[in-house]
């Protein structure tokens, strides 16, 4: 199996068709997140054993949403059966990926802490002084590109492979140097991929407020307009990210074509 080189413009097709599927169902796809982000938040109220059982099922949710979205390009409702299948079908090959998982991102926070020495364990700055606010700021964000560079082969070695356990049978260890090595291959798809995201989530918001601060008083009754204009354009843009992964596993690792009819 080897794994399709796309070119740089593949990746703003897969932007394109994250909005597609997500618009088929976007009320589906809105109940479905908020069910995952409350388990999360639920989980993570628990000290210590949340967190770790959070990391270790986030890969095989990944791969649900992937199901979920096959689902949805096939015209059936995506639902919750969908996300936790892989799970269920390979519960083994999932949790390894998610102890790659934890593994991995304890490592990136370590080295982050010890780069930055523990702006990143500390958080960002809490205080009403801005001045102490804007000296605390660099060191804080400093250390989260430190993190997320150390955690980008974690990532990376993730991106598919829930999906290649799942849907291709493979065993965690290949489908971990397979996942690698094809976000390896494909950078430049990846790069206009990360800022077609960047563009929807950055420009866009500051032009609609941009806009809508022009139209409206600076008040509360006008930051409160605002926000309730750009909350729902936030959610739908987080919806889109989620059903876009897809894409890039379809075009990727595209399925074979099936056999032809022996004559």
């Amino acid at each position: 199996m080897e794994p399709a080189v796309l070119p740089a413009q593949q990746g703003w097709q897969w932007v394109l068709h994250g909005f597609r599927l997500f618009r088929a169902y976007a009320a589906l796809w809105l109940l479905l997140l908020f069910l995952y982000w409350t388990g999360l938040l639920v989980l993570g109220a628990i000290p210590v054993v949340g967190t770790v059982a959070a990391l270790l099922v986030m890969p095989s949710i990944g791969a649900g949403i992937m199901v979920a979205c096959r689902a949805a390009a096939a015209r059936q409702a995506p639902n919750l059966r969908h996300i936790f299948e892989p799970l269920v079908r390979n519960r083994k090959g999932q949790l390894t990926l998610g102890l790659v998982y934890l593994v991995g991102s304890l490592l990136a926070t370590a080295i982050a802490a010890l780069v930055d020495g523990g702006a990143l364990l500390r958080g960002p700055p809490a205080t009403a002084d801005r001045a102490q606010m804007m000296r605390e700021a660099p060191a804080y964000l400093r250390a989260m590109a430190t993190m997320m560079a150390m955690l980008a082969p974690t990532m990376m070695a993730l991106w598919f492979a829930p999906a290649l356990v799942h849907w291709r049978g493979m065993k965690p260890g290949k489908a971990l140097f397979f996942s690698f090595f094809a976000c390896l291959r494909n950078w430049r798809p990846f790069l206009v991929y990360g800022l077609g995201w960047m563009f929807f989530f950055t420009v866009v918001p500051m032009f609609l407020v941009a806009v809508l601060a022009a139209m409206l008083t600076v008040d509360m009754r006008g930051i409160t307009l605002i926000s309730f204009i750009l909350m729902p354009y936030l959610f739908a843009v987080m919806g889109a990210v989620v059903c876009s992964f897809y894409a890039t596993y379809q075009a990727v690792f595209p399925e074979p074509e099936p056999a032809p009819p022996a004559s």
